[in-house]
């Protein structure tokens, strides 16, 4: 990103630096004239439209400690950039993947505050559909503790109570049958998140088909878990509010953290009771039966779906998939 204008939005940024790239844009890391680092996420003209809307809208809507921050965005010379929150500790799959599977106490540390920000999400009538070890970013590690966000909302999508969506999205290993069958709700999160807890423990991504291998998972508590989140029926599968209350998260959770958890949980529950319900017409057009779009519509979805299977790893906490 050289020779910018000095009049130009990216004039404001300095140490601009190349930190990944994907098939729907390049990030680099920077540093506004105050100091502070960011992510600036420059996102190619080839990006659907209705994507890039989509992501924008549910960045700013979601105010969350465990979200990652979109701080502003600009448009300069045709092509859109998303200023971010930078999690310069990489992406969990990459830590699992160096260090090893994580013990039990920060395996559920991390999910507590995935699932505080999971909630939060559907909350607000949306799906993640794109919840991986890959899209979950560190923020800080220290003896006691590692702190993630959340991020990657290029896949999101508004849902209304009682509705469903259909289009195919998502990171395989981690998608949920029904997504395949193109009728899913808010369950095909929690089926996902609990592959990001099976990557937790055992430092592998769940098989893109078939059941994941818990015997893998030495803490039979931690198997059962997984179990309950991935399971196939949507009828058996464990509702998100009841994860916190499972043996296995209640034995390695100290009362700090599940106070907080607490304190979230409450105050998400009141700042919700105060929303109005989204109207139909503000939903997404994703619900509508992916037969019904146009032939160019459905291979251009198709596309995308297969420019998503492949991960781009960075140093810099931000995943793009090519």
């Amino acid at each position: 990103m050289s020779g910018e204008k000095s009049g130009s939005q990216l004039s404001k940024f300095k140490n601009l630096k190349q930190i990944g790239k994907g098939g729907f844009g390049v990030v680099y890391s920077a540093e506004r004239e105050n100091g502070e680092k960011v992510a600036i996420k420059k996102l190619d003209n080839r990006a659907i439209p209705s994507r890039v809307k989509e992501e924008i809208r549910t960045m700013q809507e979601l105010n969350h400690r465990s979200i990652v921050k979109l701080y502003e965005v600009f448009v300069e010379n045709g092509e859109t950039y998303l200023v971010m929150e930078l999690c310069e500790g990489g992406s969990l799959s990459s830590y699992v993947r160096e260090n090893g599977p994580l013990n039990d106490k920060t395996a559920v540390q991390i999910l507590r505050q995935l699932i505080s920000a999971v909630t939060h999400i559907h909350r607000g009538n949306k799906l993640h559909r794109d919840l991986s070890a890959g899209n979950v970013f560190i923020k800080d590690v220290t003896k006691s503790k590692i702190t993630v966000k959340l991020g990657d909302f290029g896949l999101a999508t508004s849902i209304g109570r009682g509705e469903t969506a259909c289009t195919i999205v998502g990171t395989p290993g981690f998608i949920a049958p029904q997504v395949y069958r193109q009728n899913y709700d808010q369950s095909a999160d929690v089926y996902s998140l609990g592959g990001v807890l099976y990557t937790m423990l055992t430092a592998k991504s769940p098989p893109s088909t078939g059941s994941p291998n818990t015997w893998e998972i030495r803490n039979p508590k931690a198997a059962d878990l997984v179990e309950k989140m991935m399971h196939a029926n949507v009828k058996e599968r464990i509702p998100l509010r009841e994860i916190v209350m499972t043996d296995y998260m209640k034995e390695n959770t100290d009362d700090e953290a599940a106070k907080l958890y607490s304190r979230e949980h409450s105050r998400d529950s009141r700042q919700r009771s105060r929303e109005p319900i989204r109207s139909r017409d503000a939903l997404s057009q994703d619900r509508k039966p992916l037969t019904r779009y146009p032939e160019k519509r459905q291979a251009h979805l198709i596309l995308y779906c297969l420019l998503k299977t492949q991960e781009l790893e960075t140093d810099s906490g931000i995943v793009l998939k090519a």
